[in-house]
């Protein structure tokens, strides 16, 4: 097996339990005896600021310390680590300052965890679609177990320090850094700068239609974890499809299917599970696009994207009545499709 694929390993546990961490601790500290429902709201929309608005100052940082030699993701990703455990160990008793460690330390996590995993992908896709998928799972089981048994914080804070062992002892991916890069065969009808900003267009609207979709089905612990699993086993096939058949098709026409099917389908359990790993099949795909418009500067990539990802956030907090809601779902997820396509490198060369 190649070293590569421990570090794999540890970043995408640690990106499960970081994540693990981050929801247990909201919905603790959301809890019933919590803050009020100003207090509550201010609380989620500053960890999201921190959280997503973060990683591309921290990323630019990892990144210029790479040009001068100095290999800085694991030791980022160990603070991140750290900054999550300190929160969960304050917990209630001082909600905001744990609101800004958990912040901090969930965006320094990504970054470093990202890095890894677009500097060592040997220029493929499946590698970074393997390490985002396992957060959509970590932050539904916490929000659920927050929920439920939010003082027991000691769970949390366990899986978030054995992720840093195992991020300590086999972060430092030996393989051959080989940056994100165009595919040899069929170059994007955008490129440069265009191809990037259509890349975080579809990354946005992406973001802004996901918090629009209405599940009715989606209740009890069971289904929503099977939301969760459905939306990480889209991001960890979207990665390896693109790899074999091409990011622009495989981006493209997975973002467009699943426009019916969270849509007509939401009545059926199979049918909206089914649209959510086609919604998520585009994550890899785009954020590989982005790193690839900024050669060496992945960590600067990826801070951009889960920019997008925060405006998406923010934007949703416009009321829309249901039909609305649908209409916007539909424009948004064929303008997606459409800059996914546009931006997205082609088939593999060698494929």
């Amino acid at each position: 097996m190649k070293k590569g694929y421990f570090s794999l390993a540890a970043y995408t546990a640690g990106h499960f339990a970081v994540d693990l961490g981050c929801g247990w601790l909201m919905m603790a500290m959301l809890g019933s005896n919590g803050p009020t429902a100003t207090q509550g709201a201010a609380m989620v929309l500053l960890y999201n600021i921190l959280a997503f608005g973060l990683q591309f100052i921290i990323g630019s940082a990892v990144d210029s310390a790479r040009e001068r030699g100095i290999m800085l993701h694991r030791a980022t990703a160990l603070l991140g680590c750290l900054g999550v455990v300190a929160a969960l160990l304050i917990g209630t008793r001082s909600p905001w300052p744990a609101v800004v460690l958990v912040g901090v330390g969930n965006a320094a996590f990504h970054v470093g965890g990202g890095v890894d995993a677009l500097m060592y992908a040997n220029g493929k896709m499946g590698r970074c679609g393997v390490f985002v998928s396992s957060g959509a799972v970590g932050v539904a089981l916490g929000l659920l177990c927050g929920g439920l048994m939010g003082s027991k914080t000691y769970i949390p804070v366990l899986a978030v320090a054995v992720s840093g062992v195992l991020i300590a002892l086999f972060g430092k991916c030996r393989e051959a850094a080989v940056p994100p890069a165009e595919y040899d065969g069929a170059t994007p009808v955008c490129v440069g700068a265009l191809g990037l900003v259509l890349c975080l267009f579809a990354v946005l609207v992406r973001s802004y239609a996901g918090f629009l979709f209405h599940m009715p089905w989606k209740q009890g612990f069971l289904l929503v974890m099977a939301a969760a699993v459905a939306a990480a086993v889209g991001k960890a096939v979207g990665g390896l499809l693109a790899d074999r058949f091409g990011g622009r098709w495989v981006g493209a026409a997975s973002v467009a299917l699943s426009v019916p099917l969270v849509i007509l389908g939401r009545g059926s359990v199979v049918l909206s599970l089914l649209g959510l790993v086609c919604f998520n099949i585009a994550m890899p795909i785009t954020l590989h696009t982005a790193a690839a418009r900024l050669p060496r500067r992945e960590g600067f990539a990826f801070g951009l994207t889960t920019l997008a990802l925060l405006v998406g956030f923010l934007l949703s907090g416009i009321r829309l009545p249901r039909l609305t809601a649908d209409i916007v779902v539909a424009a948004t997820g064929l303008l997606a499709a459409v800059a996914v396509g546009l931006s997205s490198p082609g088939r593999r060369a060698d494929k």
